[in-house]
């Protein structure tokens, strides 16, 4: 028998925005899934590989998957993983998967603009403000 060759044989792209009201990055990536297996003519029962960080056995136990082999690169990283996983024969169809909805950080963004100096700070000065009379240590 002759070893297995890996190929990208179906692919599904979800709605863009920066905002997708109401989407969540697991419905998102439930689609990806069903999209990029209808338009490779695979059925769910096919996969026994996912990648779909970080939710991959949501993933797998939503769309009963399994056995699976589970990738765990991120990003172009998990393409040639997967590749490995077909080669290798530790799998025959491997899903790759990646989704997400919202916001990333639920830290503010900075104001855009310049942010105001005070009148002791000079371009490229790292040193901290001079010290007053009235500030503990000062001599």
């Amino acid at each position: 028998m002759s070893p297995s060759r890996a190929a990208i044989v179906g692919v599904h792209n979800t709605a863009q925005a920066r905002r997708l009201e109401g989407a969540t990055s697991h419905a998102l990536a439930i689609e990806a899934a069903l999209g990029a297996l209808a338009d490779a003519g695979l059925a769910p029962a096919d996969v026994d590989g996912v990648n779909a960080e970080p939710d991959c056995a949501g993933l797998i136990y939503d769309l009963s998957l399994g056995p699976a082999w589970q990738g765990r690169q991120f990003g172009t990283a998990a393409v040639p993983e997967a590749v490995h996983a077909v080669e290798a024969g530790e799998a025959d169809v491997v899903l790759l998967v990646a989704a997400a909805a919202g916001a990333t950080s639920t830290t503010p963004r900075p104001p855009r603009g310049r942010v105001p100096r005070t009148s002791s700070s000079r371009p490229g000065d790292c040193s901290p403000p001079p010290s007053s009379p009235s500030s503990p240590g000062a001599t």
